[in-house]
């Protein structure tokens, strides 16, 4: 029974042991996981390792050592295995480029590893003779293929001094991305132009590249997705606190999308103009547009006629299609009017011509929010049945924009004879408010969806409204929708956008965990712990242990105890006495003579 006793004993003893020092061990188990696999597959060996020189060497020493190796492959001393050769070859072929080990040294850029892992599957189980090379092409590599202005250092500082929002690319000469990449910028800065600042910035300035590059734990910077990258300033920003980088496709509605939505603030539209970006027709843009018979024109309040170009319905695949197509018009118009070459087409003169003096826009209504105005515009050509196919709350899957021209005509005459007046009544105050200064003139279009038949018939309508004296129908417009209140359909839009902003956010936090983890110096830390909380623990239980064992002494001592205990009351009794009942004479006391008797 006393050997079961000490058994079970030992065993809680060991239990308890365990569990007390569960958190160095748990460190300690993280700091070998850490360094025995973690670091190995973050930090893999480099090209330089492959061709057996120091990190960062310099090209001369990467030839030689390349020439060393196929010496040895040449006089058939060492027959490569395939694998390796191929990885050999690929090394030097990267790093003798002066551009490429740039980007892969400073950068971690190495944006050809598809290429080695083609080969590496094509010539399994081959001889190292048989590969073709070279591996890499490097045709992309002359700085002539870009007809690209890299801006400098001081050409950042000073575009970052204007308030608008700015547009940066970050590229290389000797990446074949960026060079596909090159036409698709091309159509972006075009897109933004006079809307935001655009620029590309080249590797070779490494102070500016590495200001708007990303940082890793320990201070390399590098790009997640490579190159091009792309980084957004928005309006009024001047530090890199509040950049933002694109991490969708690199597509001319992705970007110019992700940039009127995220850096400018706009509503979620698929295709945009140069000018104006296409904005929706609400009360905060209708007169900067034009689009409002209260407001004047875009060309003055002197201008007599103008003209909006709305194209409204529903939001949905048909829309997006249609809005492409009124943008292609209006760059078409936009680059007519700016070449103005003689043999100008007549077709295109009126319309050119309203477009570059700014008494012809384009916008589009969202005729779910803005129904009213959509049924006000669209009620006098058309029947009810197909209007709501257009106008108001969807009732099914039935979608069809149209495309109306809106003429304004302001009566110079009577705003000469207004003078400004007391109303004398509630009716004349009343009637003050029933008609818009500018007169309206819908006209809708029916054809069909040809770029070349809307420009025709939009000069058409301006042709006529400019020369022929058109009668004016002066009405009460409705009244524009706040832009608080949002349609059921944009309601959840914007749900989906918040959600990809909370995706967006759970992807940064986990991108973040991942880039700590890849520090080197995680490890060591991990051990540090380990080792402190193991120190700390081992202290605390060798003093409760030795507090423990001065709290059970032998009997002999608890007798000795005992008149030290009396001998420490007696003493504290002699310094401070209680008081007793001689020490101190009572009030009213009363001395008694001794008589004869007593005194003898």
């Amino acid at each position: 029974m006393a050997r079961v006793s000490s058994e079970s004993s030992a065993g809680s003893s060991m239990a308890s042991t365990i569990k007390a020092y569960s958190v160095p061990l748990i460190l300690l188990a993280a700091a070998i996981f850490y360094q025995l696999y973690v670091i190995p597959k973050s930090f893999p060996p480099s090209h330089y390792d492959v061709l057996g020189i120091k990190r960062y060497s310099a090209i001369e020493e990467v030839e030689g050592a390349y020439e060393k190796l196929s010496a040895k492959w040449n006089s058939a001393d060492e027959v490569p295995h395939i694998s390796d050769f191929i990885k050999i070859r690929y090394a030097y072929e990267l790093l003798k480029n002066p551009l490429w080990k740039r980007n892969y040294d400073i950068f971690g850029i190495d944006e050809h590893l598809h290429v080695l892992e083609k080969v590496e599957e094509q010539y399994v189980g081959d001889s190292f003779s048989k590969v073709e090379l070279p591996l890499l092409d490097a045709t992309a590599n002359d700085p002539k293929d870009f007809s690209l202005n890299a801006i400098t250092s001081e050409d950042f500082q000073s575009i970052l001094q204007n308030a608008e929002p700015s547009l940066f690319q970050m590229f290389s000469f000797g990446s074949k991305r960026c060079a596909q990449f090159l036409d698709v910028w091309k159509r972006i800065a075009a897109l933004l132009d006079g809307v935001a600042n655009t620029g590309a910035v080249e590797l070779g300035d490494l102070q500016l590249a590495a200001y708007l590059a990303e940082k890793k734990p320990t201070g390399q910077p590098f790009f997640r997705k490579g190159l091009p990258s792309l980084v957004a300033f928005p309006p009024g920003c001047k530090t890199q606190v509040c950049l933002i980088r694109f991490e969708g496709e690199l597509s001319v509605d992705a970007v110019t999308d992700w940039f009127a939505t995220a850096i400018l603030g706009l509503p979620r539209i698929l295709y945009y103009s140069r000018d104006t970006l296409l904005p929706q027709l609400r009360s905060v843009t209708s007169m900067e547009l034009g689009c409002d018979a209260r407001g004047y024109s875009r060309a003055g309040a002197n201008t007599t006629t103008w003209y909006c170009a709305i194209l409204a319905g529903r939001r949905g695949p048909e829309l997006d299609k249609m809005r492409e197509t009124i943008r292609r018009v209006q760059n078409l118009l936009s680059n007519d009017s700016k070449t103005k070459k003689a043999d100008q087409d007549e077709s295109f003169s009126p319309a050119a011509g309203a477009l570059i003096s700014k008494r012809l826009t384009f916008a589009w209504l969202d005729g779910e929010a803005q129904k009213q105005l959509c049924f006000f515009w669209l009620h006098s050509d058309g029947s009810p049945e197909t209007i709501y196919e257009t106008c108001g709350p969807r009732r099914d899957l039935t979608d069809v924009p149209r495309l109306v021209i809106v003429r304004y005509k302001r009566n110079s005459t009577e705003d000469d004879m207004k003078v400004e007046s007391k109303p004398k009544n509630m009716w004349d105050s009343l009637r003050g408010n029933d008609l818009d200064p500018a007169s309206q003139l819908v006209a809708r279009y029916n054809g069909s969806g040809e770029i070349l038949q809307i420009i025709e018939w939009v000069s058409g309508i301006i042709r006529d409204g400019d020369s022929r004296d058109l009668p004016s129908f002066r009405t009460k417009t409705p009244e524009l929708v706040p832009d608080d209140s949002e349609p059921i359909l944009l309601r959840g839009a914007q749900k989906i956008i918040s959600a990809n902003t909370m995706k967006q956010r759970s992807h940064g936090i986990i991108r973040e965990i991942s880039d700590r983890l890849s520090d080197p110096r995680t490890g060591p830390f991990l051990l540090l712990g380990a080792l402190m909380s193991f120190g700390t623990i081992w202290l605390r239980r060798s003093q409760q242990t030795q507090s423990s064992q001065s709290k059970k002494p032998n009997q002999p001592k608890k007798d000795e105890g005992r008149p030290e205990k009396r001998e420490r009351r007696r003493t504290v009794s002699k310094r401070d006495p209680p008081p007793s009942m001689t020490d101190v004479e009572p009030k009213d006391a009363y001395q008694m003579p001794f008589s004869e008797s007593d005194s003898e």
